[in-house]
């Protein structure tokens, strides 16, 4: 870090996510603070804290959609008290609050994108269907007309950032890859008899494959446990599909866990023969690359994916799972009775995931261009030197 970046402020805003959110704190603002940035990350938590050199304000946790714009007018408090040089906000929702934070303290604010909001937005249930292709078309609108007037844009993949270089010169593709030292390698080679599916589960993420899925390998696989761990959308799901845990955990050898502190992750990994990934083919799917894969990868742990996408071309490539079709409940519990009854070349697929992790997807590079994206920032702010001086 030069002279003119040491101790700069930094303010990370987020009304949606969790302050420990693998993005935002254990990839960003992390590595913010590791480079002598100061940090101040105000997101949703039980309370004030400092970990690992980022300052946590908490917003109250679990706040519910209809009631997150009551959080903005603290958000925008907690950013005009922090200082800062640089504002990083973190939800579509919060983009009005980065003009205002621009018009009201002239420094940078950056956006970032996570999904494909606008084509989330047209299979939100809670949005009446015959609203949701406008209410998609004004996010997007909404979108790449604010980010326009920011400071810059990042990205989770080059796709998504070449539609906002049309609007934002300034836009970096940052992905979402994992930071190899939270998945050391497993000391056994040997795996118990168990799958896992971490992150938020909606109809959208295969809710009712898991569950119909879940049924076929139930009965073959009596004493075979299907963990989930992450919060749980029941919205769109068929209403012929139990919603009580009980219910699941009969019927298809399904644990709900709920949502998991990221340190908890690795170990809940090792402890399963496989990872699962039944996505819809929705837009937004198809052209992202989930977290969990590549955690799944790290973790050395054979995969099942919905064959469509990047991650059709990630496994494949790799050779690091099996694919099936999207929405096909036989074909899933069939790939994943496979790897269940081939230990030895579910391991060689769990062997060649975590090697091509190593080698392409992890964080330290991406973390490299968020410090580059950073300094550009500062440097470009900085006051022109004066004749003679």
């Amino acid at each position: 870090m030069t002279p003119a970046q040491a101790g700069r402020r930094v303010c990370i805003l987020s009304s949606v996510h969790s302050a420990l959110d693998t993005r935002i704190f254990h990839k960003q603002a992390r590595t913010l603070a590791a480079a002598g940035y100061r940090v101040r990350l105000v997101a949703q938590h039980e309370r004030d804290a400092w970990q690992d050199g980022v300052e946590i304000r908490a917003l109250p946790p679990n706040t519910p959609r209809s009631r997150r714009p009551l959080l903005w007018w603290r958000l925008l408090l907690e950013a005009l008290r922090s200082r800062s040089d640089i504002f990083h906000i973190h939800d579509p929702e919060l983009l009005p609050l980065g003009l205002l934070l621009k018009a009201l303290t002239g420094r940078a604010v950056i956006y970032d994108a996570h999904e494909y909001y606008g084509d989330e937005v047209r299979t939100r249930h809670w949005i009446p269907a015959s609203l949701r292709g406008l209410a998609g078309w004004l996010t997007e609108r909404v979108e790449k007309g604010v980010a326009a007037h920011l400071a810059a844009v990042v990205t989770v993949n080059e796709h998504m950032n070449a539609r906002f270089l049309r609007v934002q010169p300034r836009s970096a593709a940052i992905h979402n890859y994992p930071p190899a030292e939270y998945f050391p390698r497993m000391a056994s080679a040997s795996r118990p008899r168990g799958v896992v599916y971490a992150g938020v589960l909606t109809a959208e993420r295969g809710l009712e494959t898991i569950y119909r899925a879940g049924r076929i390998l139930h009965a073959r696989f009596p004493e075979l446990e299907i963990a989930v761990a992450g919060p749980l959308d029941w919205s769109g799901l068929d209403p012929a599909i139990p919603r009580d845990a009980a219910s699941w955990r009969h019927d298809a050898g399904v644990s709900f866990l709920g949502a998991l502190p990221q340190p908890q992750i690795p170990p809940l990994l090792r402890s399963a023969a496989a990872g699962w990934i039944p996505f819809r083919a929705t837009p937004n799917n198809i052209r992202s690359t989930p977290n969990k894969l590549l955690e799944y990868m790290a973790a050395e742990l054979p995969v099942v994916a919905s064959d469509f996408g990047y991650m059709r071309a990630i496994v494949a490539d790799a050779g690091c799972g099996l694919l099936a079709p999207a929405d096909d409940a036989a074909a899933q519990a069939q790939q994943l009775a496979w790897l269940l009854d081939h230990p030895a070349e579910a391991r060689a697929m769990g062997a060649r995931g975590r090697a091509a992790v190593l080698a392409r997807y992890t964080w330290a590079p991406e973390g490299e261009k968020l410090l580059r994206l950073y300094r550009d920032l500062i440097e470009s702010r900085r006051p022109a030197p004066t004749a003679g001086g």
